[in-house]
């Protein structure tokens, strides 16, 4: 298996709305409270759920791919 086949069934594990805020945040680069503007959240439920989808897809990834660099895994944004 690839690596972008296991980035995508990490990326699967995630509702819908966690999927959003993650490719809104990480792939479109837009900051964290213009991203759950855009997704009719506050930027406080914004922040709780980037941290828990950060949580959900290192759980899902294999070790392997758990990159120190990696702009889905790092810390939250403020």
């Amino acid at each position: 298996m690839s690596k972008n086949d296991e980035v995508a069934e990490a990326l699967a594990v995630l509702k819908p709305l966690d999927l959003s805020l993650v490719s809104l945040v990480v792939f479109e680069e837009l900051p964290l409270p213009v991203a759950a503007e855009a997704l009719g959240i506050s930027p406080g439920a914004a922040k709780v759920r980037m941290h828990r989808a950060r949580q959900k897809l290192r759980a899902a990834l294999p070790r392997s791919l758990h990159h120190v660099h990696s702009p889905v895994l790092k810390g939250d944004p403020s």
